[in-house]
C-alpha cells in the first residue's frame, strides 16, 4: 500500500457514542497528530492537510494578531518525514483508515475513504460525510467482533 502527500491514515482506538479518539499519520507529517472526539478529528485533519499544503485550502484564514501566520499555500511537492511502509504498521484498536483529500472546495471536504487494507469504504463531499463513514464502519466492525 502506498500513501500519497493527500493521504493520511486514521487510525481510531475508541469510537462509541462519547468518545471517538485517535491519531493521524501522513508520510508528509512530521508528528503523529491525536484527536480526543468527532470535532477535534475535524480540526485536526484540516490542520494536518494545511500543514502539508495539499490539496490546498478552500479558505484563506485571516489572523489580527500581526504575526503574519496565516493560512498555508499549495505545495506540489511537500517534504516526506516517513516512508509508506512505517504506515502501514499503524492501526486503530476500533479502526484503521485511509483518507485521500482530492479537493476542499468551498471550505469542505471531497475525497474517499478505505479501509485498512486500501479497499473503498466510499467518497464523501462533505467532512460530515466523511465522519459517518468512519462511524459506519467501526459500527459494523464492533457488531462483527460480538
Amino acid at each position: 500500500m502506498t500513501f500519497a502527500d493527500n493521504c493520511i491514515r486514521v487510525c481510531v482506538d475508541q469510537a462509541d457514542d462519547d468518545h471517538f479518539t485517535g491519531t493521524l499519520y501522513g508520510v508528509a507529517l512530521q508528528q503523529p497528530i491525536p484527536f480526543c472526539n468527532r470535532m477535534d478529528f475535524v480540526v485536526k485533519v484540516d490542520k494536518a492537510f494545511d500543514r502539508i499544503g495539499k490539496p490546498q485550502s478552500g479558505q484563506v484564514i485571516r489572523s489580527f494578531t500581526g504575526n503574519g501566520a496565516a493560512g498555508s499555500s499549495y505545495c506540489g511537492s511537500p517534504k516526506h518525514y516517513h516512508t509508506s511502509e512505517s504506515l502501514v504498521d499503524k492501526s486503530g484498536s476500533a479502526g484503521t483508515f485511509g483518507l485521500t483529500m482530492l479537493t476542499r472546495r468551498r471550505a469542505e471536504w471531497q475525497g474517499r475513504l478505505t479501509d485498512g487494507q486500501g479497499r473503498l469504504l466510499g467518497f464523501f463531499e462533505t467532512a460530515m460525510e466523511c465522519v459517518t463513514l468512519i462511524t459506519r464502519a467501526t459500527n459494523a466492525k464492533k457488531e462483527a467482533e460480538r
